[in-house]
């Protein structure tokens, strides 16, 4: 039996596979820190942030925050 993939492993591949980021949860206390494995191999942080609107759109700051506004998810 072959050893489980950690987490970010794990992450780092289904990013590959499907093409998209994938995040996953930082041992922060924060609930909205995570760790973002995108698809070509890079691996940052990230917040997940919700809007106050009724239906709330959620963004992220991926670790580009300096130099790009954060994108709504598309979902």
């Amino acid at each position: 039996m072959q050893p489980q993939p950690s987490e970010p492993e794990l992450a780092a591949a289904l990013a590959r596979v499907l093409g998209h980021s994938v995040l996953y949860p930082t041992e922060s206390i924060r609930p909205s820190a995570y760790w973002l494995a995108a698809a070509d191999g890079t691996v940052t942080r990230a917040r997940l942030l919700d809007s106050d609107d009724e239906k709330p759109v959620y963004t992220d700051d991926a670790g580009w925050w300096w130099s790009r506004r954060p994108e709504p998810l598309p979902w």
